[in-house]
């Protein structure tokens, strides 16, 4: 039995199709972040690790994503900036980070797709850089 990763990373599948390398750098860039966290102190005491999944979207499934969560009434949505948005869901494990591609960045990553692994990395180091001054962590 393996244990899964405290930061988890999941690109959607329309993400998956326009962009056949991203699921190995997805894989890749949690190595990464769970590393830098690591190295961060993020899991030092292990009773209160904190469990993360961020889901890197499309545009389209964002926009998706926040009809259909908002018309739930067990869950809250805060809005981090136009394409970051959390979830909140009462006594939930784990916290749940939407992240969407804008149509201008998956473009870009169409145009020049070595693109792909910095422009992820950094969006997705700025969420958790977020989560880290919620929770008193040290940015990674």
């Amino acid at each position: 039995m393996t244990e899964q990763l405290p930061i988890r990373l999941k690109a959607n599948d329309e993400l998956r199709a326009q962009f056949a390398k991203i699921h190995s750098q997805v894989n890749k860039l949690e190595a990464q972040l769970n590393f830098h966290a690591l190295t961060a102190n993020w899991f030092g005491d292990e009773e209160a690790i904190l469990s993360i999944e961020l889901f890197i979207e499309s545009a389209i499934s964002f926009n998706d994503k926040v009809q259909v969560l908002q018309s739930e009434s067990s869950s809250a949505i805060t809005f981090l900036s136009d394409d970051v948005f959390y979830l909140t869901v009462l006594d939930s494990e784990p916290l749940q980070y939407y992240v969407a591609l804008t149509d201008k960045e998956a473009g870009l990553m169409q145009e020049k797709p070595p693109l792909v692994a910095g422009l992820l990395q950094m969006k997705l180091t700025k969420v958790l850089n977020e989560i880290a001054a919620k929770h008193a962590l040290t940015p990674i």
